[in-house]
């Protein structure tokens, strides 16, 4: 037992070093970058500056008696913010394991080719039947699941986000850039079903009480940019589509989340998939006055950086997130 814990500090001791290590070499790196940028205008200013006195030096006016008005150029140095939560962020944390590991076993039954550039989301219908959609090639499709992938039917043009279905059968979905929750009919069609203009509609949930949470913000072209004006919520609906809550802020005014793309609702939590930029996301849980629970920024161990693309509640309670960066599947 010894032996192993002491292998166990070991080991996270290596990694705080390395991490350290590196963030220090970020650091240097930024700072050099940073005084290349500074020296650049000072050495034009320097230049002119050089330049007047060696003209002065040939008038008859003496230097120390002669006025020159600041320019004011030289750019001044703003001290950034190094809250601890931004330092845990970048740094990591110590993780308890748990006391009883268990050990997950996966195989592959069977896997299937497609032609699109990516495949995201996926949604079964059934055990026979599934939807698979790219909103890079705008297309989705429903399959059929047999010893090839035969195609039931295909629509173009929509560039989908999220799919859901209610207990009534119903097919919801939201796109990446329309106002409209959209059904998805019998003959393949789409129809408008809730608008939420001015805001776009990303992550969706439905209960078994039809009972819908989606994720919402505003339209802009980069959507990890958040300002004053930005709305980022979590949108609670009854079954007739009223708003009951909306969710966008903690209990100190702090915004919730940057881009709510994956959402599950249970019993006792609000699990949200909060995509933060293109190569970095994290786990909010919320209960349902809206109080944070808990964040997952990724295991402390990863070699890359958290990049959650999906998530899905198994029936024994367990959160299991596909991440992109590290190609693993987090329990």
């Amino acid at each position: 037992m010894r032996e192993s814990e002491c292998a166990n500090y070991e080991k996270t001791r290596k990694a705080i070093t390395e991490r350290k290590m590196a963030l220090e070499d970020a650091i240097e790196r930024y700072a050099n970058k940073m005084m290349q940028e500074l020296n650049k205008p000072w050495m034009k200013i320097n230049e002119t500056i050089n330049k007047q006195e060696k003209q002065l030096h040939h008038t008859d006016i003496p230097l120390e008696r002669t006025f020159i008005l600041p320019t004011n150029k030289v750019p001044q140095f703003s001290d950034g913010n190094l809250p601890e939560e931004c330092i845990s962020n970048m740094f990591g944390s110590l993780v308890n394991r748990s006391d009883r590991s268990e050990e997950i076993q996966l195989s592959k039954i069977k896997s299937y080719d497609t032609d699109f550039l990516y495949i995201n989301p996926v949604y079964p219908i059934n055990d026979q039947t599934l939807l698979i959609g790219c909103a890079a090639d705008k297309v989705l499709k429903q399959v059929a699941v047999e010893k090839k992938f035969k195609e039931i039917n295909e629509l173009q043009e929509v560039q989908v986000s999220s799919i859901v279905s209610s207990s009534l059968g119903k097919v919801i979905l939201s796109e990446s850039n329309d106002t409209f929750l959209k059904l998805l009919e019998s003959d393949g069609k789409l129809q408008q079903f809730v608008d939420f203009n001015p805001l776009i509609p990303k992550g969706i949930f439905i209960t078994d009480e039809n009972e819908i949470f989606v994720g919402l913000r505003e339209k802009t072209k980069n959507p990890f940019v958040i300002d004053r004006y930005s709305e980022r919520q979590v949108r609670h609906l009854d079954s007739h589509s009223r708003t009951r809550h909306i969710y966008e802020f903690d209990e100190n005014q702090k915004r919730l989340f940057t881009v709510p793309s994956r959402i599950i609702a249970s019993n006792l939590n609000i699990h949200v998939l909060d995509t933060k930029d293109e190569d970095n996301g994290r786990i909010i849980t919320l209960d349902f006055p809206g109080s944070v629970k808990w964040v997952y920024n990724g295991h402390a161990f990863s070699k890359f950086a958290f990049c959650p693309n999906d998530f899905a509640l198994s029936p024994q309670g367990y959160l299991v997130v596909t991440d992109t960066h590290n190609d693993a599947c987090t329990f």
